[in-house]
């Protein structure tokens, strides 16, 4: 039994992990933004404190005692208006709460990160690596992505300075507790029958129990310094839509017509440029498009992962299959009345 605390622990990962830590028998202090809560947390023995991973006092307060760290807290954001939101969290938040743990003299800390810092496939019959090289010309243009892998890189450098850290980085991440609904809103479009055509490109996807099981592995077993990629398996998006539709009975509503017409590279670049400009103009008003520019383009694309290394080095296999973990998911949504 450890004392440990896990940031962002009202978030769907972190949620989970604190389930299963409390199961494990650890003692738990969560850090949560003010005004977050999650249902999974309720009835768990801990202590939660709410603050910001960027303010230093607050991480303190709840690191205080505490033996692991598990760094869950992030921004899950393709827009540009959050732009400076991702970089001080992905960035100046982890870094603050790798600095509080070498001061307090924790014994480890395993961070996560995203296969989003790691790129986009450029071959899907080739999926990449925790080795593959990132794609630069993402920085500025997609700072999600870009934040990602600086706290991917920001893990191999606070290890050599005598921080024990280990990265882990899910792919898309399935199952109950989505509050944020990120799967959720396609769930819902194709429930209500709104999805009308389906993107070319395709996806690794991962249950979020499993998840929470390699972070936890990567903390028994991960070599500081070192990331995981935590990934089940991969599908086209055709794949998933009908995989989603079948696990909610209905009959998908997508026109092939639509299909074939946003799978060509020309309608794909018109239509991001369109996006980009109308993103920008309600940016500049503090608004949000409700698709982001860039999500279009990489919907178009294969982000396919290989996660042989977490089963090799940490022995993590996924236990939840893909068919369990959407239909975990929409008894999710439905009973929190999200679909």
């Amino acid at each position: 039994m450890a004392k440990v605390l896990v940031t962002g622990a009202t978030g769907c990962i972190g949620s989970n992990l604190v389930r299963m830590l409390a199961e494990k028998g650890d003692k738990i202090n969560t850090l949560n933004l003010p005004g977050s809560w999650h249902p999974f947390l309720e009835g768990i023995d801990a202590k939660h404190s709410f603050g910001d991973i960027r303010d230093r006092e607050a991480v303190m307060s709840a690191m205080s005692g505490c033996e692991q760290v598990y760094q869950v807290a992030g921004v899950v954001s393709y827009h540009r208006r959050d732009r400076d939101d991702v970089y001080s969290t992905h960035v100046d938040g982890v870094r603050n709460v790798l600095d509080v743990a070498r001061d307090f003299g924790v014994e480890r800390v395993v961070v996560t990160a995203s296969t989003a810092g790691i790129g986009i496939t450029r071959d899907p019959n080739v999926p990449l690596t925790e080795e593959s090289e990132f794609d630069f010309s993402f920085y500025g243009l997609v700072p999600y992505m870009h934040s990602k892998n600086m706290t991917i890189e920001m893990v191999r450098f606070m290890n050599k300075q005598r921080t024990d850290v280990v990265c882990v980085s899910p792919t898309t991440a399935y199952g109950a507790g989505d509050t944020s609904m990120h799967i959720g809103k396609l769930v819902k479009r194709i429930k209500q029958g709104r999805a009308r055509f389906i993107p070319r490109g395709g996806n690794s996807f991962v249950d979020v129990e499993d998840i929470a099981r390699g972070h936890i592995l990567a903390m028994e077993k991960g070599k500081g310094g070192e990331n995981y990629i935590l990934a089940s398996g991969c599908m086209t998006y055709r794949e998933l839509y009908n995989g989603i539709a079948k696990a909610l009975g209905v009959r998908l509503k997508t026109s092939d017509a639509l299909s074939w017409f946003f799978s060509k590279d020309i309608v794909l670049g018109l239509a991001k440029s369109g996006l980009g400009f109308l993103e920008g103009f309600f940016a500049r008003r503090d608004k949000r498009l409700t698709l982001p520019s860039f999500a279009l383009e990489f919907s178009s694309k294969f982000r396919y992962f290989d996660s042989s290394k977490a089963r090799n080095v940490l022995g993590w296999a996924p236990k939840v299959g893909f068919e369990d973990s959407i239909r975990r998911a929409i008894r999710f949504y439905e009973g929190q009345g999200l679909i």
